[in-house]
């Protein structure tokens, strides 16, 4: 049949073909990169000046007129010691607490749950309440850590699950005691 050699396999119009294709690449690629460089030194190149953007400013006399314009909707800011007194609520307001709350205000503080330790992962094995204090008046947090049955705030403490705790306050009225009765509670449960 047919015995094809190395010799034979160079010249056909295909490896020809390729052959100069490739070449012609070449060629172009060095003018490209080398003959079309020389030209790009040689030109000038035109650096645009860049400038601060000037924005219009009001004069004086507008702004003056602008300002009473606006002046009749302003109310007066009267802070008086009784409204800085009942920043939360007032003594009424926090009698008539009661049920499943995520804040509860006590005189100048908002106590909010924060976290229920289990007794097993204390030394002791007692439960722990963490519950934020806020003084509302000074603006201050913290955190503060409570054991079942102890009192917070005038109201008793006890656990009753990782994210409630129940508070209880004993009221006298008219002679007899009332008991007031808090479940605080880290969040609600949505419907």
């Amino acid at each position: 049949m047919f015995s094809f050699t190395a010799k034979t396999r160079l010249y056909t119009p295909t490896v020809i073909a390729v052959t100069l294709l490739i070449i012609i690449f070449l060629a172009l690629d060095f003018v490209e990169r080398f003959l079309a460089s020389q030209d790009l030194e040689s030109k000038t190149v035109d650096v645009l000046q860049i400038t601060a953007l000037k924005l219009p400013q009001t004069s004086q006399e507008k702004l003056s007129l602008i300002e009473q314009t606006y002046q009749h909707y302003q109310e007066p800011v009267e802070s008086t010691e009784a409204e800085n007194e009942n920043v939360g609520m007032s003594k009424e307001q926090q009698a008539k607490q009661q049920g499943q709350l995520t804040a509860l205000f006590v005189d100048d503080f908002q106590l909010k749950l924060k976290a229920v330790i289990n007794g097993q992962n204390l030394s002791d094995g007692s439960a722990v309440a963490l519950v934020q204090v806020n003084n509302l008046k000074t603006g201050e947090q913290a955190i503060e850590r409570f054991n079942d049955n102890s009192q917070v705030y005038g109201y008793q403490l006890s656990i009753n699950s990782n994210t409630q705790i129940t508070l209880v306050k004993m009221i006298e009225q008219a002679e007899q005691q009332l008991e007031q009765k808090v479940q605080l509670i880290m969040y609600k449960a949505a419907n």
